[in-house]
């Protein structure tokens, strides 16, 4: 640990939506080439470090399924303690707003924000380019997770071209987790030829963003049909939305089960989001973000 670095470190780590997501192919290792557009919301957890003998971690809220060997918090602890060669360790602790396997990156998040938060607290000094060197061994939204804003994803998602954040928009989310082990490899398992696609509709969108079109549309998202079928609650949040709204507005985030819409306007939000409620859905109403994680370092408090 460096002179100046603090005994404690809290991190906000942002969720992402997705506006559009297409799947065009297969790579050698075994993954598949998107194209796709993130945009990081309000909807944020909550991580503080401070230095401790060894790694562990305490969670709050939304409880993470599965051991120490499946969590991303832990898993980017223990990555970059060795490739920066710490021998610290640390104690932390993280409070959780962001539904668990939703398709809104919270685990990518949250391993997002344990980079950040442990090079600050350990003093390794890596620069950008290498938390997102070590954020992609983690997971392929883990390096958009660390900027936030707006980016165009390509690769396996993880390679990034910066674009201008949503402007004057709010976002109606039905926010819900699933239990369903190994949900994205699975759903990636189930995609079908007919829900490839080139990549067209996912660059016109990011061009509209960079010539500053208000966006009312969302881009496809590859999943969304397979997703209907497979999780029922994914089926009956688009339902709802078509009800209340109209066919077409509301979009898949990832591969679910989060449905969202974007509005022009909080009145209009707000009045989605009740009529939602009532119905018995979780809605929130967010607004994109031009940060993923935000970091603030209180020196010399215990």
């Amino acid at each position: 640990m460096t002179s100046g670095s603090p005994p404690r470190v809290h991190a906000t780590a942002r969720a992402k939506v997705n506006l559009s997501l297409e799947v065009v192919g297969r790579r050698p290792d075994g993954y598949h080439d998107v194209v796709t557009i993130f945009q990081s919301i309000d909807l944020a957890d909550r991580l503080t470090a401070e230095l401790a003998d060894q790694i562990s971690l305490a969670v709050a809220g939304h409880q993470v399924p599965g051991g120490p060997a499946d969590n991303l918090v832990l898993r980017a602890a223990d990555l970059l303690r060795k490739r920066a060669g710490v021998r610290q360790g640390a104690h932390l602790s993280l409070t959780k707003s962001i539904p668990v396997a939703a398709g809104l990156g919270g685990g990518s998040a949250d391993a997002a924000a344990a980079l950040v938060a442990l090079d600050r607290l350990w003093g390794c000094g890596l620069q950008p380019a290498d938390l997102a060197e070590l954020g992609a061994e983690l997971g392929a939204d883990v390096p958009f997770c660390l900027i936030g804003g707006a980016a165009l994803g390509e690769a396996r998602g993880d390679r990034l071209t910066p674009l201008p954040p949503l402007r004057a928009t709010w976002l109606v989310l039905v926010a819900a987790g699933t239990d369903w082990p190994d949900k994205t490899r699975q759903l990636y398992a189930a995609l079908e030829a007919r829900d490839w696609s080139d990549g067209g509709r996912t660059f016109a969108l990011a061009d509209a963003l960079i010539t500053g079109v208000p966006i009312r549309q969302l881009g496809p998202n590859a999943f969304e049909a397979v997703a209907r079928r497979a999780l029922p609650e994914v089926e009956a949040a688009f339902g709802a939305f078509e009800r209340l709204t109209a066919p077409g507005l509301a979009g898949l985030s990832g591969s679910g089960p989060s449905v969202f819409m974007p509005l022009g306007s909080a009145a209009e939000a707000e009045v989605l989001a009740a009529q939602l409620r009532a119905l018995g859905y979780n809605a929130l109403v967010t607004r994109p973000t031009e940060t993923g994680v935000e970091l603030d370092a209180v020196k010399g408090e215990r």
